[in-house]
């Protein structure tokens, strides 16, 4: 099949909770994709989290009549995309429909890329959590940033050359911001 696309993963993760309040979590994980030449095929994405339940430490005990949690969080990972729109980015295509006066022709369609290759996206988010009063009230405020590397875009080119683009890594991109929020439950009736 000329427009196959084939994919193969794998993935490994450890999991570590030492008395419910130290907790640690990695991950890895390698995938291949037939979109990107051979050198480039496998692309590897780690994470890493951790967290911290502070209501479990023996200085909280006094604050565990009212705080039900507390918890300090980290994490950070990297995820891939090869979402590229073509099968082929690394070769180049041909029309072999283009007519060349009374006999059948051929001609260039897309420009190869052999150095196109995964997208990445690493993200680093902190923050804490907090829930109060046997659940009615929640509390959390979270940092976030992501940065986009490797950008997958199709390149724009002079029309003069024949071509409108080709697919390229183009760019990085970052994003960040702060997030909080509140939760309660005011009535909590039969």
């Amino acid at each position: 099949d000329i427009s196959a696309y084939k994919t193969l993963g794998f993935f490994a993760r450890i999991n570590y909770d030492y008395k419910g309040k130290y907790l640690f979590e990695a991950s890895m994980r390698a995938d291949g994709t037939s979109r990107f030449a051979k050198k480039d095929r496998w692309g590897y994405f780690p994470s890493v989290s951790a967290g911290w339940r502070f209501t479990e430490e023996q200085f909280m005990e006094g604050a565990r009549s009212w705080l039900d949690n507390l918890t300090l969080k980290v994490s950070y990972g990297v995820q891939g995309n090869d979402n590229l729109g073509t099968y082929y980015a690394w070769q180049g295509n041909y029309d072999y429909t283009w007519a060349n006066a009374s006999e059948a022709g051929a001609m260039r369609k897309t420009l190869e890329n052999k150095s196109v290759t995964w997208e990445k996206n690493a993200n680093l988010n902190t923050g804490i959590e907090a829930t109060m009063f046997n659940g009615r009230l929640a509390l959390s405020v979270e940092y976030y940033t992501r940065k986009t590397t490797d950008m997958l875009l199709e390149y724009p080119m002079a029309l003069s050359t024949g071509f409108k683009n080709y697919n390229a890594n183009a760019g990085s991109m970052r994003n960040q911001g702060l997030e909080a929020t509140i939760r309660g439950t005011a009535l909590d009736t039969p």
